[in-house]
């Protein structure tokens, strides 16, 4: 059974990027990729750190506390950091949630999520979510996260967790994404 806790140490923080790393899109197959889901962002330990100091990822560990799944937590203070997400900021941006400019909200950002292939579909997605919404949710409405339209169960996971897409577009490298929000506790 998997431990659901906030990141405390390097190790930890260490045992997200190897998780990371071998799930990159770059990384895994092409069929892989299309049946598993892949990631796109690749932090290095000092991003990583800081991201962590500033609000705690969670992760899944086992019985010998090794990290078998992580979600990623971002604050908004973060939107310039790594070049390939100031377009998602950027986006999140213009967009309103519930009749709120979302550029004016202290969200969270729900960096990346990610599982170790023998833990998958055993409900560690839902928890780690879960664990950051208990977690976080006196202090942020809302978590906002994009995802890759080329990554189907990603993005089903996340409806299926309670996020709903907002907006969906076309990155000039013809990329298309959804941008999802899960509401916390944001009024109408």
């Amino acid at each position: 059974m998997a431990q659901i806790k906030p990141v405390e140490t390097d190790s930890e923080l260490e045992g997200i990027l190897e998780l990371q790393s071998r799930n990159l899109e770059k990384n895994i197959s092409s069929g892989e990729l299309k049946d598993q889901g892949f990631v796109t962002v690749h932090h290095n330990k000092e991003i990583l750190a800081a991201m962590n100091k500033d609000i705690p990822s969670i992760i899944a560990v086992d019985s010998n506390s090794r990290v078998i799944g992580y979600t990623l937590s971002m604050t908004k203070r973060f939107r310039n950091t790594i070049d390939i997400l100031v377009p998602m900021f950027d986006m999140i941006d213009t967009l309103y949630y519930k009749n709120h400019n979302l550029q004016e909200l202290d969200y969270l950002i729900g960096g990346q999520v990610c599982i170790e292939k023998n833990f998958r579909g055993k409900g560690l997605f839902y928890k780690l979510y879960n664990y950051a919404q208990q977690s976080y949710k006196s202090s942020y409405p809302l978590m906002l996260t994009e995802v890759s339209d080329r990554n189907p169960r990603s993005v089903k996971a996340h409806l299926n967790c309670g996020f709903e897409i907002i907006h969906s577009y076309q990155m000039t490298d013809q990329e298309s994404w959804s941008i999802l929000a899960w509401n916390w506790n944001l009024a109408d």
